[in-house]
């Protein structure tokens, strides 16, 4: 096998350790090859890992097979890895288990069952060079899974898009229940003073955001340009569970934090704590004449009782 210009491969997770090698080994990853020879492996930038869902692949895969056979291969980094479902993941503590083995500039996880925390081990050995990442997939609903991106990223990440995957279906919430406890995830205020270099950040179906996170991003993250909260419910810090729509989103202040961001071009606000789009129509023009485009959601109506 001959391929000089090899630029990506699509592995589907074979059943058995003994395919997997047979299928590295044509790609030239052999340990025992000539180390003067040439492997195709060498230009590999975009290796994505789906899993087959008719695959005899038992429930829990032994990946760090895959990760052993990859690390003897001549790649030294790589531009984009795509993790498909990865129910496959087989939990343990990061510190004991392998991770990817090497440097990888833009990381895509997408999970159906698997908290973020439990796919750890799908992050880069060393996240220096780590600028992208997309998780698409269950976060704990206090927030707690993400106390530990920071260590799993590193301090160079631009862009950031985190998706809570909802049982439920994705509906908007109700007026009457908007600050009551859900089972979408708070959003630690901790965990976003470390990405100096962000760029665009995306935070789908979470409890939050609020005024001080607001703040905290425009003072730890200044680069912003595209912000977005879509489907997020926005809380008041004093009393997360006031349902007073001037304390969950006290205008004025919201306004004067957004134009701290010297560099923002567009935010979506997420699902702001009104029936009525004509609610903040005002408020959204101000942001408007700054330069920036700005889109938000509604509460749905509460039912009817019969």
């Amino acid at each position: 096998m001959c391929c000089p210009n090899l630029r990506k491969v699509d592995l589907l997770l074979s059943s058995s350790s003994h395919d997997l090698s047979k299928i590295f080994q044509a790609l030239y990853l052999r340990a025992d090859r000539d180390p003067g020879a040439f492997s195709p492996l060498a230009t590999l930038r975009e290796p994505p890992y789906d899993r087959d869902e008719d695959s005899t692949i038992p429930l829990e895969f032994d990946y760090t097979h895959v990760f052993n056979l990859l690390s003897l291969s001549s790649i030294r980094s790589l531009d984009e890895v795509y993790f498909g479902d990865v129910a496959w993941l087989r939990g343990g503590p990061r510190s004991t288990s392998l991770c990817f083995p090497f440097p990888v500039k833009a990381l895509s996880i997408h999970s159906r069952s698997n908290r973020l925390a439990d796919s750890a081990h799908l992050f880069p050995k060393d996240p220096s060079t780590l600028r992208h990442l997309v998780f698409d997939g269950p976060i704990d609903t206090k927030g707690m899974d993400l106390l530990s991106l920071s260590s799993l990223v590193g301090p160079h990440l631009e862009s950031l898009s985190l998706s809570f995957l909802s049982s439920s279906p994705e509906v908007e919430p109700r007026l009457s229940t908007y600050a009551q406890p859900s089972s979408f995830p708070r959003i630690p205020l901790d965990t976003f003073s470390t990405f100096p270099h962000l760029v665009t950040l995306d935070l789908r179906n979470f409890h939050g955001p609020s005024l001080r996170f607001l703040e905290t991003l425009a003072r730890k993250s200044p680069l912003l340009r595209d912000l977005s909260f879509m489907s997020s419910r926005w809380i008041a810090d004093t009393n997360p569970l006031s349902n007073q729509q001037v304390e969950i989103f006290p205008e004025v202040q919201i306004l004067a934090t957004l134009r701290q961001f010297r560099f923002l071009e567009r935010i979506h606000l997420g699902t702001l704590p009104t029936l009525d789009p004509g609610s903040y129509s005002e408020f959204a023009d101000t942001i408007r004449e700054s330069g920036i485009k700005v889109e938000y959601g509604v509460c749905d109506e509460d039912e009817e009782e019969d």
